[in-house]
């Protein structure tokens, strides 16, 4: 089992959305996922899961690439291919970026880290995101332009009000995961 971890559910503001649908599904057949509260696969939970007061969810599952449908009150959303276990890589990293939400830069990863495709790091931005591509700067692996939901563009920030971007603010925590081809960063859990 892989446990995706706790995750949350954020509007376009970064307000956390309380009572939100994420139905677990796999990827891309789009069967109802088996998903439990425990790493040994014993414990069955219900799917979908509904977020709680802090906007968050967690689950276990098999290894394996899965998609989201979250259902809030402003519709759904579909987040495929994300991928449970270690996608051959090297597993997670932390790391605080400088630069701006723009164009974040990363200058170390920890010592024997490397990052491999389908593999997943944990970023603290230093700002919003005004541009619809920023970019994120990695050792060895250069500048890359970070997308959601497979590709698609960023929601910028919008007619200068804070948080409306995908990167809401200095010090949000966002989690991205990188694709090798086409070389990219994907924004995880963005709506």
């Amino acid at each position: 089992m892989e446990k995706k971890g706790i995750d949350a559910v954020v509007d376009l503001k970064g307000n956390i959305v309380v009572g939100a649908t994420v139905r677990v599904t796999t990827y891309p057949a789009g069967v109802l996922a088996s998903i439990y509260s425990d790493n040994d696969g014993v414990a069955a939970i219900a799917n979908p899961i509904i977020t709680d007061a802090n906007g968050a969810f967690e689950h276990y599952a098999a290894d394996g690439h899965y998609t989201w449908l979250v259902t809030t009150n402003n519709g759904t959303r579909t987040i495929n291919d994300i991928i449970y276990g270690s996608g051959g890589g090297s597993g997670g990293e932390f790391v605080v970026a400088t630069g701006d939400g723009n164009a974040l830069v990363v200058a170390a990863f920890s010592e024997g880290y490397s990052l491999a495709d389908g593999d997943e790091i944990r970023v603290r931005a230093p700002g919003e995101n005004t541009v619809t591509a920023p970019t994120i700067s990695l050792p060895v692996v250069g500048v890359l332009t970070i997308c959601k939901l497979g590709g698609q563009i960023l929601a910028a920030q919008q007619g200068g009000i804070p948080g409306t971007g995908d990167i809401h603010r200095a010090g949000h925590e966002i989690t991205l995961r990188y694709r090798a081809s086409p070389a990219r960063m994907e924004l995880i859990g963005a709506l």
